[in-house]
C-alpha cells in the first residue's frame, strides 16, 4: 500500500488572530504534509496577508470571493494534489501526530473514505494537551449507529481527493454543510477512526448555538442541508441493519434541532421539524411536542425567564 500525501486544506475567514498558530501546528507534524493550502474567503482583518508573508514552501494561498466555508475547502481540495485531504480550520489546532495517527488508520482500514482522530476541545489561548498514555485502536465505524458530537469535526478529518470530487463535495450553504456531507459519503463509503485526541477543536458558538442567536435576533437561517441528505440516505439504503440506524440518526438529528427551535421561541419551526420523526414515542418528542403547541410568545417569555 502506498504511503498517504496528505494536502492540508485550510479555509480561512477573518482569523487573523489565530491562523499563524493553526499554520505553527500544522507544519510540525512528524508525518509532514505534501502541501497546506490555504484558502482566503474573503477575510477583511489581513489574515491573509499574514499567511502570505510565511516563508514556507509548501504553503499555497488561494484568494477568493466570501462563499463561506464549504465553497472555501471545495475550492481548496479542487487545487489539491495528495490523495488525501486533511481539514482544519484557521482557529484549530493540531498535536504533532495528528497525520501520522490519520496515517495509521488508512493503514489499519485500508478501504477507508473517511478517517478522523479524536479530538479535544480546548479554550481559545490554550495550548495543545500531551496525548494521554494508553495504547491506541483504530476502528471501522457505522457513521449513523455511532455518531456523536465527539465523532467527527471538520478539523480531525481526512477524506480521499478522488471520493469528495466523485460526491460532489460540501454543499455550498452557511451551516450544516459538514455534517450534511459526512452522511452523504456514509451511504456508500467505508469511515474508520482512531481514539487517539490530536486534534483540538477550540471552544465557539456551534452551528446549534449560532443557528439560536440568529433566531433570537430575528434573522431567519437557511434551512439545513442536513435533512435532505438523512433523507436521500434513507432512500438510499437497502440493508435493514443499516437503514433502521439511519431512521433513528435522523431522529436523533431532528430532534435536537427542534429543542434549538424551541430554545428560540420557535414552535412553529419546531413542529415541522417533529413532524419528521419516524419513531415518535420518548420522552424528547413528547415534551418537545407539547411544549410547540405553546403559542410562540409564551414560549419565548418562558426560555427567556429560564436563562435568568
Amino acid at each position: 500500500m502506498t504511503a498517504p500525501r496528505f494536502s492540508v486544506v485550510v479555509p480561512l475567514y477573518d482569523k487573523a488572530t489565530t491562523i499563524l498558530a493553526t499554520l505553527t501546528s500544522v507544519c510540525a507534524q512528524t508525518w509532514p504534509a505534501t502541501e497546506i493550502v490555504v484558502v482566503d474567503d474573503g477575510s477583511r482583518d489581513g489574515g491573509d496577508v499574514l499567511v502570505a508573508a510565511l516563508d514556507e514552501p509548501r504553503i499555497r494561498l488561494i484568494r477568493q470571493a466570501n462563499g463561506g466555508p464549504a465553497a472555501a475547502r471545495n475550492a481548496g481540495v479542487g487545487a489539491a494534489r495528495g490523495d488525501w485531504v486533511a481539514l482544519i480550520d484557521g482557529d484549530d489546532l493540531w498535536h504533532g501526530e495528528h497525520l501520522a495517527t490519520l496515517a495509521a488508520v488508512i493503514a489499519a482500514v485500508p478501504d477507508a473514505a473517511l478517517v478522523a482522530t479524536a479530538s479535544r476541545m480546548i479554550a481559545p489561548g490554550d495550548a495543545v494537551p500531551d496525548l494521554p498514555r494508553h495504547s491506541v485502536t483504530s476502528r471501522r465505524i457505522d457513521f449513523f449507529r455511532d455518531y456523536g458530537p465527539d465523532l467527527l469535526n471538520a478539523s480531525s478529518v481526512a477524506v480521499r481527493r478522488d471520493v469528495w470530487l466523485n460526491v460532489g463535495g460540501m454543499p455550498p450553504v452557511p451551516s450544516g454543510e459538514d455534517m450534511a456531507f459526512w452522511i452523504t459519503l456514509a451511504v456508500d463509503h467505508a469511515m474508520a477512526v482512531s481514539d487517539r485526541p490530536t486534534s483540538c477543536y477550540v471552544r465557539g458558538d456551534g452551528i446549534m448555538a449560532r443557528e439560536q442567536a440568529a433566531r433570537l435576533a430575528g434573522r431567519t437561517m437557511p434551512v439545513s442541508p442536513v435533512f435532505a441528505a438523512v433523507d436521500r440516505a434513507v432512500a438510499s439504503i437497502a440493508d435493514p441493519t443499516r437503514l433502521a440506524a439511519a431512521r433513528a440518526f435522523g431522529d436523533r438529528t431532528r430532534l435536537q434541532y427542534a429543542r434549538s427551535e424551541l430554545y428560540a421561541g420557535r414552535p412553529a419551526d419546531a413542529r415541522r421539524l417533529l413532524a419528521g420523526v419516524a419513531r415518535r414515542r420518548g420522552g424528547a418528542y413528547v415534551a418537545y411536542r407539547l411544549l410547540a403547541l405553546l403559542p410562540g410568545p409564551v414560549l419565548r417569555a418562558g426560555m427567556q425567564w429560564r436563562r435568568r
